[in-house]
């Protein structure tokens, strides 16, 4: 099985979602962040949400959520760690939102 990978960024760090319907960007704070950020983000309706984080070469660092949650504001958290519960190095990491309102990248720092 080859390893989920977030795929070309480039510079583009820009949130998309569906236009007009009242779809909030997502934002991660702190950032950088040393040792922990929230990543916020809001949804127009109950579905299923998928938060993963990726390395700036795009391999999956860290799956943080998988499931359902409700409209309006949400929030998950990341302490800097990878799945393997070791923390990441220093650089750039980007959070991928997959919901119900389609799918978001914000792009964080980490600093030690």
């Amino acid at each position: 099985m080859r390893p989920e990978k977030l795929g070309e960024l480039g510079n583009r760090v820009a949130v998309r979602g569906p236009n007009g319907n009242g779809h909030r960007k997502a934002h991660a704070a702190p950032n950088p962040l040393n040792p922990a950020t929230v990543l916020w983000f809001g949804t127009t309706r109950e579905g299923s949400v998928k938060v993963d984080v990726f390395d700036l070469s795009g391999r999956l660092v860290r799956s943080l959520y998988d499931g359902s949650m409700p409209p309006g504001d949400n929030s998950v958290a990341w302490d800097g760690t990878a799945d393997g519960g070791g923390k990441v190095s220093s650089g750039v990491y980007y959070f991928r939102v997959n919901s119900v309102d389609g799918q978001d990248v914000v792009r964080v720092t980490v600093l030690k």
